[in-house]
């Protein structure tokens, strides 16, 4: 849920051990999308569903395996986005749930 004062709620989150390596908003403005952290501190965004609007339920799946991560939106693959087989990327943890993200 957003507030009339939240901007974006982070609502699943992958961390690796610097910190976050893969992070979902649901935001007014872009929608519903994901932002991949790399370890050279660049990043990229992925659309995951730009229509999305709040109240309205989705199903999400995040998957990191051999160099892989996978992530299927309402059952259907999105995005297949290496990360590479690194010890950047071993014991990562998930997080999900909404945190608001206050401007």
């Amino acid at each position: 849920h957003l507030t009339s004062k939240s901007a974006k709620t982070s609502t699943n989150q992958v961390h690796d051990k610097d910190g976050n390596m893969w992070e979902v908003f649901a935001s007014k403005e872009y929608g519903l999308y994901g932002m991949h952290y790399k370890p050279d501190d660049s990043s990229t965004r992925y659309n995951i569903d730009k229509a999305w609007t709040q109240n309205v339920s989705y199903k999400l799946r995040t998957e990191v395996h051999m160099g892989k991560m996978k992530v299927w939106y309402n059952g259907d693959l999105k995005f297949e986005i290496s990360v590479g087989d690194s010890d950047h990327y071993k014991n990562l943890y998930f997080k999900a749930g909404n945190y608001c993200q206050s401007l």
